[in-house]
């Protein structure tokens, strides 16, 4: 026969650590657990009745609480050189004094007749993560006299708070009202400026107005001028022709010569008249000339004071856009800085 040995199993990676594993399984039985529940269900039973009748009475004889619950936050009580919101009080500073209790200093709330036990009177401060609103929480019996009560502490540490910030608060007060006087200075400045701006159009059109009667003149001056060369150029052109025609008859006169007759003293006196003629011509291509140069003078001056009624029109153009639209501009948005300043001073 052979002799059979029992072998224990064994986890073979666990052996080659050194350690061996037995494995056993344990059964729970469903029966035996029902046959306890069983045997004490007479306990049990009076356990639960305990609790319910417990339940029930508290439910009877306790007092309802209603939960008050209010929001702050810290306000402004001044502003930076870079115009950002200063705060001196923190959401910290705030919940501190709430959660020490701060509001019992008052007998506005110590000396209210329904707060019987004024160590049970607690009002709860919290903030949530990275806000800067102060959460207060208080249970109280009765509603309305709850509101109350939490509006009054709220106020006692306004009131607190104001005493406390009372200097730096009427210092701010006064530099932004210095800010409001300062603008109020700026913009009568610009309205002052806007008479002025209208004094100076005025004054420009008087120019235009000038310069206009000044062209008037030159332009007569000119037509005269005009009306004086075509009758000196009609001048030289008949003379011209009358020293012509005498030319023609002295050189008929001299072809002539050996005819009897001839008046010598005649041709002597056509040869003065043509010589005259030649003279007068010449003064009179002179004053031609001379008026020529008047003209063109006329038409420089002309062109001039054209292009000054053009300058005194640009000007005009700019000084009205500056009075219609700049300064209108510039008011309202000093009046707008006026009283966003104003607000800022009715939010401290």
């Amino acid at each position: 026969m052979e002799d059979k040995k029992s072998h224990t199993p064994h986890n073979d990676s666990l052996s080659d650590t050194g350690f061996i594993s037995d494995l056993s399984e344990d059964e729970i039985d469903l029966a035996d657990i029902l046959a306890i529940f069983w045997r004490h269900r007479v306990l049990m039973a009076i356990i639960v009745c305990l609790m319910v009748a417990a339940g029930i009475i508290y439910c009877l004889l306790a007092t309802p609480l209603y939960e008050i619950s209010a929001q702050i936050r810290p306000g402004i009580t001044g502003y930076t050189d870079t115009n950002e919101e200063k705060h001196s009080i923190t959401p910290e500073a705030i919940k501190f004094w709430f959660n020490k209790k701060g509001y019992l200093s008052t007998p506005k709330v110590t000396g209210s007749s329904k707060i019987k036990d004024i160590s049970s009177f607690k009002i709860k401060a919290f903030t949530k993560r990275g806000s800067q609103i102060v959460n207060l929480s208080l249970y109280w019996p009765e509603g309305n006299e709850g509101c109350r009560l939490l509006q009054s502490c709220i106020n006692v540490f306004a009131s607190v708070l104001k005493e406390n910030l009372k200097k730096e608060i009427e210092i701010t007060r006064k530099l932004l009202q210095q800010k409001i006087s300062n603008l109020e200075l700026t913009i009568q400045q610009a309205k002052i400026q806007r008479l002025n701006i209208e004094g100076q159009i005025n004054e420009q059109k008087n120019k235009i107005a000038l310069v206009k009667a000044k062209l008037k003149t030159l332009q007569k001056n000119k037509n005269e001028m005009l009306k004086t060369r075509n009758r000196l150029e009609s001048q030289i052109k008949n003379v011209y022709k009358n020293t012509n025609e005498l030319i023609e008859l002295r050189k008929e006169m001299i072809k002539d010569n050996k005819k009897v007759g001839v008046d010598k003293f005649a041709l002597l006196m056509y040869s003065n008249i043509v010589q005259q003629n030649i003279s007068y011509i010449t003064n009179l291509e002179e004053r031609l000339a001379n008026i020529e140069k008047e003209i063109n003078q006329f038409d420089v001056d002309e062109t001039q004071l054209k292009s000054i009624i053009n300058n005194i029109h640009i000007k005009i153009q700019q000084l009205e856009t500056k009075l219609k639209e700049e300064l209108p501009l510039k008011i309202k948005a000093l009046e707008k800085q006026k009283d966003v300043i104003a607000s800022k001073i009715v939010s401290i």
